[in-house]
């Protein structure tokens, strides 16, 4: 198996570096990112991406991730505020919420999920549903399929790379619940759990088309391994309520909950 995948490796032009037990992917910011092969998402009417992330930068509308390009993408970023938001060429739809993983505060890590049907897309933060919004048209939640990144814009613009680590990237191919989404966080599914159709960590680089074929993940720039230090289930929670919500069908209001935020 690790023949095979080395030699899809080369196949791509990437260069796949070793990881040992305890790494999480490290993005330097300076062109670094993650990639799936183009539409291999395709036919998945109903995705979810969760990820365990610490971030060292929070740059100008850096993204979690980008599925699609310009006209027909799904995308996860944030600046001083995280905001979800599709884009066709027919309608948009966003929703953002302020006071969550800002350029001020350290973290430490966290988990973000995001599911979305392709009428509606939800954030949860550590299990916690923290945004939700329903499209007034549909989308697609894998884009128009031409770039799948995590990490990096797909289109080129003035957007900062993502700077910090991801761990334990996956994508279902069914909305998760909201229980789900938490067992999930605590629980992590391994590779070949029905539904799990991607899982990007130090053991599995993969990820399932619809055809049931397999493809590897691809690095891109400096992206690597580093060890993470991450130790969950040791952290303690603390929580902030009453974040800013916005979103393209509601203006400005408070919603008033509790986010439990791991440190490390």
């Amino acid at each position: 198996m690790v023949l095979v995948l080395f030699l899809l490796a080369l196949a791509f032009g990437q260069r796949v570096p070793a990881a040992a037990p305890g790494d999480a992917l490290y993005f330097d910011g300076r062109g670094s990112y993650l990639e799936l092969p183009p539409h291999v998402l395709d036919g998945y009417g109903e995705l979810t991406i969760e990820s365990w992330i610490r971030v060292e930068r929070v740059g100008f509308f850096t993204r979690f991730f980008e599925f699609g390009t310009q006209g027909d993408r799904w995308t996860a970023a944030w600046q001083a505020s995280f905001n979800i938001h599709t884009g066709q060429r027919e309608s948009a739809s966003w929703a953002i919420t302020d006071g969550l993983l800002s350029r001020w505060d350290e973290m430490g890590w966290v988990h973000l999920a995001v599911t979305g049907n392709g009428r509606s897309f939800r954030g949860y933060l550590n299990g916690t549903e923290f945004v939700a919004e329903t499209n007034s048209l549909p989308f697609h939640p894998g884009g128009n399929g031409r770039r799948y990144y995590f990490g990096k814009d797909t289109f080129g613009g003035e957007e900062e790379d993502f700077v910090g680590f991801m761990d334990g990237i996956r994508i279902w191919n069914r909305v998760l619940s909201p229980s789900e989404v938490q067992a999930s966080m605590m629980k992590p599914a391994p590779w070949g759990t029905p539904g799990l159709v991607a899982l990007v960590d130090a053991s599995t680089q993969q990820v399932r088309a619809q055809d049931g074929t397999i493809h590897p993940a691809l690095f891109r720039g400096g992206l690597t391994w580093k060890p993470s230090g991450r130790d969950p289930v040791s952290t303690a929670p603390s929580w902030r309520p009453d974040l800013w919500i916005w979103s393209s069908q509601n203006r400005f209001r408070i919603r008033p909950i509790s986010l439990f935020l791991l440190r490390p």
